[in-house]
This record gives structure tokens, sequence and C-alpha cells, in this order.
């Protein structure tokens, strides 16, 4: 057995933020969904506002998007096709 990892860089969450954006697209949407746990189990002094942005070329290919739904109050979707959400030329 081989195991490669971990794999990304880490980031810290400044403890005193109010309003975060998150954007992200294709694979990058899969680490979101732990980084919104994180931030909803009160890291920060404040309750944030948290605005999420994602994309991917089709509906099909939005993934995760059912569990991120309850974690961020305000997603906005964007696929390629315009299948889903608005295209942003």
């Amino acid at each position: 057995m081989e195991i490669l990892g971990p794999l990304g860089r880490p980031f810290e969450v400044n403890r005193r933020i109010e309003n975060i954006v998150l954007v992200a697209g294709g694979l990058g949407i899969a680490p979101i969904r732990f980084l919104l746990e994180y931030l909803k189990k009160g890291i920060s002094e404040f309750q944030p506002r948290i605005r999420f942005y994602m994309g991917a070329k089709t509906a099909g290919d939005l993934v995760e998007l059912d569990r991120l739904e309850p974690l961020c109050e305000d997603i906005n979707v964007c696929t390629d096709d315009c299948s889903m959400g608005i295209m942003v030329l």
C-alpha cells in the first residue's frame, strides 16, 4: 500500500474576521466543506457571514452542493453551460 499525502497547503483563519468570501470550482470544492464546518464550530469571536461562489462545467458537476447549503447562508452557483446559476463573462 502506498499513501501520498497530505497534499495542499494549510492556512489559518483570523479569529476576529466578520465576513468571509470563498470561491471554488471543480476539485477545489472538496475541502471547502471542511473549512465551512470548522468556521461554524465557532473558531471566530464573531459569527462570520459567509458568502460562497462555486462553479462547474455543468449542474451535474456541482458536487457537495446539498451538503454545503446548510453550512453557508449565501451560495452563488455558476455553470459553464448555464444549466444552473448564471454565466459570468
